[in-house]
């Protein structure tokens, strides 16, 4: 979407705005997974981040999957992107049986608000 053929092309013009452009295909017909390359400092921290074209209607839409980030991660990557709220879903079962210790794992990176996902349940995205 910020690419040179993207709708929001225009906002790398910004100055301090720059964004590394990442080509996801978002045709749903295609059915691949795509691995996106992440920076090494995620690497290093073992990191992996997958994207599918997932349908959405009219506008193209692209889902992404994170794989194999540890509490410490999560926590660093929070803290790192100024997030200003972390909702946790898909938790592997050896994170669910010790969510309490993987919660202070992730409290010591990331200084704000955490909650974990309850199904059914909604969440406000944004304000």
């Amino acid at each position: 979407m910020f690419g040179p053929r993207g709708a929001w092309r225009y906002m790398n013009t910004f100055e301090g705005f720059g964004i590394t452009v990442r080509e996801t295909p978002s045709d749903v017909s295609e059915l691949a997974i795509h691995s996106i390359p992440v920076d090494r400092l995620l690497e290093d921290l073992d990191v992996s981040v997958y994207a599918v074209a997932a349908p959405h209607g009219m506008m193209p839409s692209v889902a992404f999957r994170v794989d194999h980030a540890k509490p410490s991660a999560v926590g660093y990557t929070a803290q790192q992107s100024a997030a200003k709220r972390l909702l946790l879903s898909h938790l592997m079962p050896p994170i669910e049986s010790d969510l309490t210790d993987s919660l202070a794992i992730v409290r010591r990176a990331y200084d704000g608000p955490i909650e974990v996902a309850s199904d059914l349940k909604e969440y406000q995205i944004g304000a």
